[in-house]
Order: structure tokens, then sequence, then C-alpha cells
């Protein structure tokens, strides 16, 4: 993947998100703190909250594609996962500019198969990867401090690595109603800047560093490379 020790890469999925403010609120966290992180960005959100993905953009983050709908990839043919990306790309574009194209693609549920393969060999679009999944996605508001707990031990023990949390829980099924609100569930997702601050606080406090995420992707690949800028 291209990381060295002592670094770290921070990366947000299944957004944007505007309830509770959840992606201002960490493009502040990473303003304030001058870290770049990478955005792994849903087609259907961003035709829901275009100006939620400008903003991220505009901040300097990467951007991913990480399909048009989040569904999985795994039961699809090649030519319907293929259909999932480029949509996603035109949706990206319709916020983003005509210009844009995301060099980069993570696959729903970061789950690798033939399938996903074959299509970033047909679509030109690198990997983007994970190292370490905390299972973000089923702590509230009332029980996201484990997870905290979690990333922080995995990053001591491994000394580097790309993590991931959930700006928003973007399930294959709905949820149900009123369901975002409760404090221990998973689809609430209030917490999760508070939650990125302590994680950031707590490394660079113990020496890691935060490098330019699409930096370390492109050590290991020329996919991407100024597509993203």
């Amino acid at each position: 993947m291209g990381l060295r020790p002592g670094e770290f890469v921070l990366t947000f999925d299944d957004g944007p998100n505007a309830s509770a403010e959840v992606t201002s609120r960490l493009l502040a966290v990473l303003g304030d703190r001058k870290i770049r992180g990478a955005f792994c960005l849903i087609g259907s959100e961003v035709r829901k909250e275009p100006d939620l993905a400008a903003a991220i953009f505009n901040a300097g983050h990467l951007v991913v594609n990480h399909s048009q709908t989040h569904a999985s990839l795994l039961g699809k043919s090649l030519e319907e996962a293929i259909q999932e990306i480029e949509d996603c790309e035109s949706s990206l574009r319709a916020a983003l500019g005509e210009g844009f194209r995301s060099g980069w693609f993570r696959p729903p549920g970061g789950m690798l198969s033939q399938v996903t393969s074959e299509v970033l060999a047909r679509t030109g679009h690198g990997l983007c990867p994970l190292t370490y999944f905390g299972n973000d996605t089923w702590s509230g508001p009332a029980n996201w401090h484990p997870v905290l707990r979690r990333h922080l031990r995995n990053a001591r023990a491994e000394r580097a690595g790309m993590y991931v949390l959930h700006e928003r829980r973007h399930r294959l099924w709905p949820e149900r109603a009123g369901v975002e609100e409760r404090s221990r569930s998973g689809a609430n997702r209030r917490w999760v800047p508070e939650a990125a601050a302590g994680l950031i606080d707590s490394l660079l406090e113990e020496g890691f560093s935060f490098p330019d995420p699409e930096e370390v992707l492109g050590r290991n690949s020329g996919c991407g490379e100024g597509e993203n800028e």
C-alpha cells in the first residue's frame, strides 16, 4: 500500500452526511489539524448533498468512488459492477465539475473479489484498501469509546495503517424509522467527528504522522495521480 512506519491514514466511508452536520464537523476537525483524509463517497448521497461533496473536495481531501448505491458487487455481473462505478463518477462530476475523475475506488463493505479486480482493470481505478476495520457501524453516541480504543490499540501494535470511520451507515436494506436518533444505534453518526478528533490527537501525541492519502496510495501504483487535484 505504500505506508511507512508511523504513518496513519484516516478514511471516511458512506458520505456525505448532512445529519447532525457530521461531514461539516469532520471537515472542521481535519482543517483545524491541517490533515488530509480520504472520503469514500456514495454517488446517490452525493446527488442529495452536492454542496457537501464540493466542500470535501475544495478542502483538499481525497475523493474516492464508493459506488453509486453501495450495493455489494459480489453478486453482480462485470457489466453491472462497472455501471455502479461509472454512475458514481457521473454523480461526482455533477457535484465537482465535468473535469473531475476519481482515480480510486473502495468496494462497498471493503469486500474484494475477482469481479472487483476485473472492474478495476476495466475502469482504470486504483484500489483504496483498508488495513483495519473497527466495527464502528455498530456503535452510537452512547457507546463509541470502545471503537476509539480498538483503533488506538491496533495502531500501536501495527505502527502504521489505513483506517476507516463511517460518516454515514449505509446498509443494503432500509433503516428502521427513528433509529438514527437512538443513542446506541450505529445509524446515529453524530459522534464520529469527536471520535476522529480523539484518534488524531492521541496519535499525533504519540508521534504518528498523517501523510497525504493520495501520495500513500500512489507509491505503489500509477493510478489516480493528478486526477483528484
